[in-house]
Order: structure tokens, then C-alpha cells, then sequence
């Protein structure tokens, strides 16, 4: 690996990643029947991130968002700075609901 490279790999990245990573990534979905345009993928570190990513593109400040009781442990972390409300859901299977 050559010095520029590292030293791009070291620094902080644009926050939809690199355009590089995202045209290779966008090349490899795309077939002659579904094109996908690198400015259309965002790359996420780590499922926190993606998290993090699909709810503002989804909720606005002060929404409420159904989650599960045992949900993802950081999604509270999430969900602070966004001030969305989580709803936490049990689903409980009951035998009224076995006999349809």
C-alpha cells in the first residue's frame, strides 16, 4: 500500500463513506436489470451506525418507534439525541391467539 492510501485510511471519512468503496460496492449490485448509483449507498461502520442512519432518514425528533422489549441494547443511545420516544412491544403468545 502506498502512503497517500494509508493516510486516507487513517483519517476521518465522509460520514455516506468513501466514493471509491461505494462504486465498487454499487458495481457488484448493479446487473443488466438493476442499476445501483454509488451516490444512492450509504456505507455504515457497524450496525449502530445503520441503526442510527435509518432513523433519521424515518423519524422525526419526538416520534415514537415500536421496538421490541428486548430490543437492540444501544438503541436507547440512539434514540436519546434523536429525543424519539421508545415503545417497548412483548408479544405474548396466549392460547387465544394459537386457535385461529
Amino acid at each position: 500500500m502506498r502512503e497517500p492510501d494509508l493516510a486516507l485510511l487513517l483519517g476521518y471519512h465522509p460520514h455516506a463513506g468513501l466514493s471509491q468503496e461505494r462504486e465498487i460496492i454499487a458495481a457488484s449490485l448493479s446487473d443488466n436489470t438493476f442499476t445501483v448509483a454509488p451516490a444512492q449507498l450509504i456505507l455504515c461502520n457497524d450496525a449502530q451506525h445503520a441503526i442510527d442512519v435509518a432513523l433519521h432518514f424515518v423519524a422525526k425528533p419526538g416520534d415514537s418507534v415500536l421496538v421490541g422489549a428486548f430490543t437492540y441494547p444501544c438503541f436507547k443511545a440512539i434514540a436519546a439525541p434523536a429525543t424519539l420516544i421508545w415503545c417497548p412491544w412483548t408479544w405474548m403468545r396466549t392460547e387465544s391467539t394459537l386457535r385461529r
